[in-house]
């Protein structure tokens, strides 16, 4: 792990630089650390695939000796549930009208649509960061079998809520907004709230699993949602 200043008040550090689940979790495990250790004018986190962002309130004095500080953290233990990380089961209509990649990914993977629904349904993904628009959660890892590569020309518009495949990674667009990754269906919940007090559906070490519904269940969601009658707790999974 690097550790160096990123600025006047934050400092930056540094992992393996990889996609993998053992370095995102070095990523939460060190959030966790510092966060209890209750540093003084400590102001926020900001984790992403293999790195952490300790922010500040204001410019660190001395930056030397918060980094020296932080180094001797490593020797203290960490209970990896201090942040409570949810467990949350997610609806996904994969009907042809939502899954606008439907064909191709077929061809690209050689599999059935079926079998994309059962690979994709029985993982259980982490959420490693959000980051590209408010609300995007980059969750992993998908089965091998999934692995795909993005669209060579990207989409202007994603219909908001799309579930898509890049990689060995899988995620929602929150908005309507560009991207390539590859559709394969569609949430009826949105990941990002502007309005509620919990804006953002998920954070990091979140842990998530999809389920397949079918178009009818998908509008009654959706229609719930616009009445603001839905009931959030259900998507919490049960022990």
């Amino acid at each position: 792990m690097q550790i160096m200043p990123y600025g006047e008040n934050a400092l930056l550090l540094n992992f393996d630089q990889q996609i993998s689940p053992e370095v995102n979790q070095q990523v939460q495990s060190w959030e966790t650390r510092i966060r209890t250790a209750q540093l003084p004018g400590l102001s926020h986190f900001i984790p992403a695939y293999a790195s952490l962002t300790v922010v500040f309130e204001q410019a660190l004095r001395n930056p030397e000796a918060t980094i020296e500080y932080i180094r001797k953290l490593a020797d203290q233990s960490v209970e990896q549930d201090q942040k409570n990380h949810r467990k949350l089961k997610i609806p996904v209509c994969y009907d042809t009208d939502f899954a606008l990649d439907q064909t191709p990914v077929m061809e690209l993977l050689g599999l059935e649509w079926g079998e994309v629904i059962r690979l994709h349904t029985q993982t259980i993904f982490t959420v490693y960061m959000l980051g590209f628009s408010p609300g995007f959660a980059f969750m992993g890892r998908l089965s091998e079998a999934l692995n795909i590569s993005r669209k060579k020309n990207p989409r202007l518009k994603v219909p908001p809520r799309s579930v898509g495949l890049a990689g060995a990674q899988t995620g929602i667009y929150p908005d309507e907004i560009p991207g390539g990754w590859q559709l394969i269906g569609r949430t009826p919940i949105p990941p990002f709230r502007p309005l509620a007090k919990d804006v953002f559906l998920f954070q990091p070490g979140d842990q998530i699993q999809f389920y397949p519904i079918e178009k009818d269940e998908y509008q009654a969601i959706r229609a719930q949602i616009e009445a603001q009658n839905f009931d959030w707790a259900s998507l919490q999974a049960k022990p």
